[in-house]
């Protein structure tokens, strides 16, 4: 179920960045802000299309890069893959359900950084058509979310992957 799930919101999540590129794209004028200071305000442009360019690249790189590495991941020598307790998680008995359990974290990195990415094309396109002057608050409850998203699942990996407690008894 968690599997489907997953791949569903990946799949809204790129449906939503290619229907946002639709909409704004035409409205958006020539030149569009691309930086912004710590205080929220524009310190840089850049023209429309490689904006777009850029933003499709990086989403595209995020909605296909993630999910091909997860599928990678049983191929790479096992001293590149990095969880706890990595030998009895990674033993031939659980290291099917172990590099599963990675590749759905990888898709949902996938989905979750599109989105944040979404986001900040969805501000920035505000402060292109002058609708908001400072990307400051609006940016900073975005990556708040992205980031408390980002630490649940670390907690989680950290449950996730822990020694099971009849092992630690065995060899404690």
């Amino acid at each position: 179920m968690l599997r489907i799930f997953n791949l569903l919101l990946l799949i809204a999540a790129a449906a939503l960045c290619v229907s946002q590129f639709m909409v704004w794209y035409p409205q958006l004028p020539e030149v569009l802000p691309s930086h912004f200071d710590q205080m929220g305000e524009v310190d840089g442009t850049m023209k429309k299309g490689p904006y777009f360019l850029l933003m499709g690249s990086m989403q595209t790189l995020f909605l296909l890069g993630f999910p091909l590495l997860g599928k990678l991941l049983g191929r790479l020598p096992e001293s590149m893959i990095n969880i706890p307790n990595k030998e009895y998680w990674l033993d031939e008995s659980r290291k099917a359900e172990s590099l599963d359990s990675m590749f759905q974290l990888l898709v949902l990195f996938a989905w979750l950084t599109s989105l944040l990415l979404t986001t900040l094309v969805q501000i920035s396109s505000w402060v292109a058509i002058g609708q908001i002057q400072n990307i400051q608050n609006y940016f900073l409850v975005a990556l708040g979310v992205y980031l408390a998203v980002t630490v649940a699942v670390l907690v989680w990996i950290i449950l996730k992957f822990r020694m099971p407690k009849r092992n630690l008894e065995t060899s404690g």
